[in-house]
């Protein structure tokens, strides 16, 4: 499904892994993010304020705000998006 092709305001974008050690250099979206941490534990930066999601917890990013986030031991996340109608 082309996520872009189709406008609806809440949309799952994916489940995914990532592997201990595993860093995504900031970068910033158009939409706002709820990620969910269901296995492991993920370290977000944003705003000079580092933020730690433990397992079966989340945290909200607004849109186009630059973060980091990385890995603490495998996790497994979900990633949801609020998108607004452009």
């Amino acid at each position: 499904m082309n996520a872009d092709a189709t406008w609806r305001p809440l949309l799952a974008v994916c489940v995914d892994f990532m592997t201990d050690g595993f860093d995504l250099d900031e970068h910033r979206h158009p939409e706002c993010a709820l990620i969910y941490t269901a296995k492991g534990v993920l370290n977000c930066e944003a705003d000079g304020q580092i933020w730690t999601i433990p397992p079966k917890c989340a945290i909200w990013i607004p849109s186009n705000v630059p973060h980091r986030c990385w890995a603490v031991g495998r996790i497994e996340f979900l990633r949801v998006v609020r998108r607004s109608k452009a």
